[in-house]
């Protein structure tokens, strides 16, 4: 996994060797959007019946969903009976709708952790591919607009951070009280150092940003830390709004 340090030699090199003029933007952070779980299974008929003008778009799609608020991929199902009644463009049209719908939330993340079958289809003169498309984003976007519902995931990292003994409780403070981090193991002496300590944590990802400068500041160099993805977790509404999202 390549970490902000190694980007920063990447650029450097790119300048320094190659000449070449660098723009280095702010790290992105895999952000995932879902729904609390639901233990029921829902069901929903949507209709879509709009006017614009002299043109008269309609469409109508029964569904049936159910929400883990797990980070896993939506599971688009269409019932093996409806699909026989569809043609090759309307069955496009479903499918496409529902990936595109679910591709971004209302916070700009993907969404994960819902389970779509679509059941019916309600169409008469002026039902075309563009209102089969326009019923579901409108579907998805009223199924999501409940913000007490609404969950973000952030993802959290594993990190195994390794300071000599006289930083720990400055290290193990700012894990906690700045970056909300949870200390699982703290192991005295490494097989190469018995004066260092290994600080092991879960830690959100976007509290890790520029971690690398800040122990090395803390330890005057004599820090060092890895990180790999742990999982995803719903953040706390305490700590949203600080995010700056």
């Amino acid at each position: 996994m390549i970490g902000e340090l190694h980007l920063e030699i990447i650029c450097d090199r790119l300048k320094q060797q190659f000449k070449l003029e660098v723009t280095c933007g702010r790290s992105y952070v895999a952000y995932r959007e879902t729904l609390q779980q639901n233990d029921d299974i829902q069901y929903k008929q949507f209709i879509y019946d709009r006017t614009y003008g002299p043109k008269r778009l309609y469409a109508g799609l029964d569904f049936i969903y159910e929400c883990t608020g797990l980070n896993i991929l939506p599971i688009i199902k269409i019932e093996k009976e409806l699909q026989s009644r569809l043609s090759a463009e309307e069955l496009n049209s479903i499918l496409e709708g529902l990936e595109a719908s679910l591709h971004r939330g209302p916070k700009g993340y993907p969404i994960v952790g819902i389970n779509i079958i679509v059941k019916d289809i309600y169409r008469d003169h002026d039902t075309t591919s563009g209102a089969i498309r326009a019923c579901i984003s409108s579907f998805i976007k009223e199924l999501l607009s409940d913000v007490h519902q609404q969950l973000l995931l952030e993802p959290l990292m594993s990190v195994e951070i390794e300071v000599p003994e006289i930083y720990v409780g400055d290290i193990l403070s700012d894990l906690t009280v700045q970056r909300r981090g949870q200390i699982k193991e703290i192991h005295a002496g490494t097989i190469i150092d018995k004066q260092k300590h290994v600080i092991s944590a879960i830690v959100p990802l976007s509290s890790m940003l520029g971690y690398a400068t800040t122990l090395r500041s803390r330890t005057h160099g004599e820090g060092s830390f890895a990180s790999e993805y742990h999982s995803h977790a719903a953040i706390d509404l305490s700590v949203l709004s600080s995010l700056h999202l």
